[in-house]
């Protein structure tokens, strides 16, 4: 004969299941939370119009290797879905 669970050993299993899946959701808000405000600081700086000087370093990310550049060279760069930026280096 199976063995049947009591209430109280059916409501213990289910309420350890539904805070796990609580946990989940907490994780998954926290994570949101953090993506949301590093958006945030990264559109405060787009917008508070910051600009570079000569000689600064400018990395382009870990998946482009650095080049030279020199007064007169273009270049224009495609990230797909997430837009494209072009500028101008002069003298």
């Amino acid at each position: 004969m199976p063995k049947t669970e009591s209430l109280d050993e059916l409501i213990a299993k289910n309420a350890a299941e539904f805070a796990d899946q609580i946990r989940a959701a907490a994780q998954m808000a926290d994570k949101e939370e953090e993506i949301r405000i590093e958006a945030e600081r990264q559109l405060a700086f787009i917008d508070s119009e910051e600009s570079t000087d000569v000689g600064d370093v400018v990395l382009g990310g870990s998946f482009t290797r650095p080049t030279t550049a020199v007064a007169g060279d273009n270049f224009h760069v495609d990230f797909g879905p997430l837009g494209s930026v072009a500028f101008r280096f002069v003298a």
